[in-house]
């Protein structure tokens, strides 16, 4: 009866419009509030390191480093990410510190809106001008630790295990730049498994600040 009291108020084709639109908005809604957990299942992170000229060996070593660290856990057949970290899917991008007017350019990089965390390898001497970069964005800065150990990763027992996975996947001997790139995913991967999402950026980086070399093991 409310059907065909409705349809007489409003028309037929009006009536359809309305039920059409309440319909889709029953199927909007609940899309929105959910919480940003429920469904964001990846992240992106932008490395920033040299890619170009004599010094593209370190940006190419970083990234080798951290992508064995992605590779390492969660992986499964058909794979179209760079891998999983914290129990999500990883998109690397990367950034090359080498180009023209660095920091706009890395602003206007950033600007796009498609980068959740930011790893700056080199231009420590910028940091002041790279976190205002990240200002007001919605993105967070992956601070960058001392190694747990001095001199070359190969001579550490430590390390013994990642140096020779490094070797066998890329096929030359790991160093301190795939060092740094494999204990910033791991590190990465530490922070966002127990909160399972990069949503909340300043919960992430509490638990950067709270989180130290030791806490995981550099073998699996």
């Amino acid at each position: 009866m409310i059907n065909n009291f409705t349809t007489l108020l409003l028309g037929r084709r009006n009536y359809r419009q309305l039920r059409t639109s309440i319909y889709a908005l029953c199927v909007i809604i609940p899309l929105l509030i959910l919480p940003a957990t429920g469904w964001a299942h990846a992240f992106t992170v932008l490395l920033v390191s040299s890619f170009s000229g004599a010094d593209a060996v370190t940006g190419t070593a970083v990234r080798d480093g951290f992508l064995l660290a992605s590779a390492e856990r969660d992986g499964h057949a058909d794979e179209t990410a760079d891998g999983h970290l914290g129990g999500l899917d990883v998109h690397l991008r990367y950034f090359d510190s080498a180009s023209a007017d660095f920091v706009q350019s890395l602003r206007d990089r950033l600007k796009q809106g498609d980068i959740d965390l930011l790893v700056v390898r080199q231009n420590q001497a910028q940091s002041a001008q790279i976190s205002m970069a990240v200002e007001n964005l919605n993105i967070l800065q992956v601070p960058v630790l001392k190694l747990p150990f001095s001199g070359s990763p190969q001579g550490s027992l430590s390390v013994a295990k990642f140096v020779n996975n490094f070797a066998r996947r890329f096929s030359y001997p790991a160093n301190r730049f795939a060092a740094q790139g494999y204990q910033l995913a791991r590190r990465i991967d530490a922070v966002v498994r127990p909160l399972e999402s990069v949503a909340d950026k300043t919960a992430m980086r509490q638990q950067f600040e709270a989180h130290r070399v030791g806490e995981f093991g550099w073998s699996l």
